[in-house]
């Protein structure tokens, strides 16, 4: 198996993130990433539970700092007439909204970031069973 670096351009475009070529995503699903990538012989997730947690260590802040953000804007720009508890409903709707749609960036986010810290190895490998 080649151990190459993964590729956050990558990871930004839901395909493998080191060669690019195979989607992240099993056909039809926006949640549910493949078990592999069979061009490049990686296995995504490496151990039982790998995205569960994972990729909300980057959606927390991130929707933190957008909710945040999006509240002052709100407030203090666009609409300061407005009640702060509409404007907080608001906000909070647009965050859940804004939180499917990121939720496979943050896992492939997590991938690129965890195999930046701890490369590949022989258990990674898709075509073979994991050796844990």
């Amino acid at each position: 198996m080649v151990n190459p670096r993964p590729k956050i351009r990558y990871a930004c475009a839901l395909k493998c993130v080191y060669c690019g070529q195979t989607r992240l995503q099993k056909p039809g699903s926006w949640f549910v990433f493949a078990q592999g990538c069979p061009q490049c012989d990686y296995r995504y997730e490496r151990e039982a539970g790998y995205f569960t947690g994972a990729s909300w260590m980057i959606a927390y802040p991130v929707l933190a700092l957008m909710g945040l953000s999006l509240s002052l804007l709100f407030k203090l720009v666009l609409f300061p007439k407005l009640p702060t508890l509409v404007i907080l409903l608001l906000v909070s709707l647009l965050s859940l909204f804004i939180a499917v749609l990121l939720i496979p960036y943050c896992m492939s986010a997590w991938m690129c970031v965890d195999h930046f810290l701890h490369p590949l190895d022989q258990n990674d490998s898709y075509t073979q069973p994991p050796k844990h």
